[in-house]
């Protein structure tokens, strides 16, 4: 289990950011819908695909050397100043939802319920990056963190619906996980069956 673990964390593969990115890009495209709460029942479904992705593709490529640099990058455990910072950050947001509900309450509550929806998902992916970002060292997760809170300000400058910013940041999401995906598999061809993991 320690092993499997250890693999799962790998990042340069960009395999969590492709999942994470489509994830987030359905929510937004399904908020346009009736049906955006199966949002989280897709991310149920698809898991179970991304830890086979992981195990298919990036086990038997990834040599015990560079997985070993890169679980020393890994932190045991939150440091409480992270803690702190995820724990305000989500105080943040939810005063600003309730701000953004009361702004949106006239306009019936449809959009009421969609505001509060968005409101949590950016709330919870934010505070995702954050821990990502600092348990792996992937400063690449601070970044979409930053272009997360740069699109919504934008948003509601412009009045563009927040639908589209939660689409705009999944779909880069997944973009640049796809050029890692597809640099690791260009780097790391698979290893002799002798020098693959075994469970």
């Amino acid at each position: 289990p320690k092993l499997r673990r250890a693999y799962m964390a790998y990042q340069n593969d960009g395999v969590l950011d492709v999942f994470v990115g489509w994830c987030v890009f359905l929510a937004g495209l399904l908020m346009f819908t009736e049906i955006f709460y199966l949002a989280g029942a897709y991310v149920v479904l698809i898991t179970p695909l991304f830890l086979s992705f992981k195990e298919t593709v990036t086990v038997p490529r990834l040599a015990g050397n560079e997985l070993d640099q890169a679980t020393g990058r890994k932190s045991v455990a939150l440091q409480p100043l992270l803690a702190l910072g995820v724990a305000l950050l989500a105080l943040l947001g939810l005063v600003v939802l309730y701000l953004l509900v009361i702004v949106k309450s006239a306009a019936g509550p449809r959009t009421v319920v969609l505001t509060i929806v968005a409101g949590i998902i950016a709330v919870v992916v934010l505070s995702g990056f954050a821990v990502v970002g600092h348990l792996y060292k992937a400063q690449r997760w601070y970044a979409y963190g930053a272009l997360a809170i740069a699109l919504a300000a934008l948003a509601w400058a412009t009045g563009l619906a927040l639908p589209w910013v939660i689409m705009a940041v999944g779909a880069t999401i997944a973009m640049t996980g796809s050029v890692y995906l597809f640099r690791f598999l260009r780097s790391h061809p698979l290893l002799p069956l002798g020098q693959r993991p075994q469970w």
